[in-house]
């Protein structure tokens, strides 16, 4: 059992937002609002209500954000959190389906279907969209190496042998020594072994969401690893076409977008999440461009099954999408 879409989001007494329900449809949605309607307050609230930010900062004494998942068995789940006192049974700030929890069952409920910190991370992203695809070969290999759920667990056991060979630094070599370094080469494994696994599922996902958002099936689009005894050091992104291969770094704006939004679907590919939320995801786009993409999200939708909401910033995305959202601000 675990979540397959957002039914509903329901806020009361956030700052910034009037207090409504949106219904959301399970393919593409568009998030419409003016201009300090709360559109990205609005994602910052949802994350508050599935423990991603505890920023109490957004909400007043009087306040709860509500939201509605459809599980994958049929059946619906509703998780509430509202300001409170945790240790007041009256003022309990969690509930699941209208049931007061603790918040250590309100975060365990959540993790069991599929809602966590890693995952909420990909879900509801904070990328800067067109800075995305020009990160430099090691900032793309360590985004890459964090999209694993066990990178933390490597990278732990990584930093321990090390330091315990930092605090052997000018010793004679011994056998403690050599068990050590067997730990390093050992992990060290682990790691380019994880590593790959990511690699190998992106690498070939990639081109695909590319092309899709694209519209342009002349032109490829390629991860590469730099040095295959170390893998997660650097991977360069390529775009080749009947012009030749060129880096992202050298692409024009509209480009560089492509590319972030086709890294974007590759990493949700990956996840397997069933939704994802995107702010400002059109700011991006010409006119034209936006609609193009906006066809590029139903194909992607219709393809993989996945949730699709965009905020979106420009009218034009809105003539694609079936379900338009409109977000009411604050007189």
């Amino acid at each position: 059992m675990s979540v397959q879409a957002v039914v509903q989001v329901s806020v009361l007494g956030v700052k910034h937002i009037l207090d409504q329900t949106l219904d959301f449809d399970n393919g593409l949605n568009a998030i419409e609002g003016y201009n300090g309607s709360g559109k990205t307050t609005m994602l910052k609230a949802i994350k508050y209500c599935l423990n991603y930010i505890p920023n109490d900062a957004l909400v007043r004494r009087d306040s709860s954000v509500a939201v509605k998942f459809r599980l994958t068995n049929g059946l619906f789940r509703t998780y509430r959190k509202t300001t409170g006192d945790p240790e007041d049974e009256e003022l309990k700030p969690y509930s699941i389906n209208g049931n007061k929890v603790t918040d250590t069952e309100y975060v365990v409920d959540l993790n069991n279907v599929g809602i966590n910190n890693h995952t909420v991370h990909f879900m509801i992203p904070e990328f800067d969209w067109k800075e995305m695809a020009r990160k430099d070969n090691w900032q793309l290999a360590v985004l890459i190496e964090n999209l694993s759920p066990e990178f933390e667990d490597i990278q732990y056991d990584l930093d321990q042998v090390q330091e315990k060979l930092q605090r052997r630094n000018g010793k004679e070599k011994d056998a403690e020594f050599d068990r050590l370094q067997r730990e390093l080469e050992e992990v060290k494994a682990r790691r380019r072994t994880t590593f790959l696994e990511t690699f190998d599922v992106l690498a070939t996902q990639v081109d695909r969401y590319y092309k899709m958002v694209n519209g342009d099936q002349n032109v490829k689009a390629e991860l590469k690893i730099v040095n295959p005894a170390e893998p997660y050091e650097e991977v360069e992104f390529l775009i080749s076409s009947k012009h030749g291969t060129i880096d992202t770094l050298a692409l024009s704006f509209g480009e560089i977008s492509y590319v972030s939004t086709a890294l974007m679907f590759a990493f949700q590919h990956f996840l397997q999440t069933p939704f994802v939320i995107l702010d400002r995801f059109d700011v991006s786009f010409s006119g034209t461009s936006c609609i193009k993409v906006s066809r590029g999200l139903v194909e992607i939708m219709e393809a993989t099954g996945l949730q699709i909401s965009v905020i979106c910033h420009k009218d034009m995305m809105g003539e694609v999408v079936v379900n338009v959202i409109h977000l009411k601000g604050k007189e």
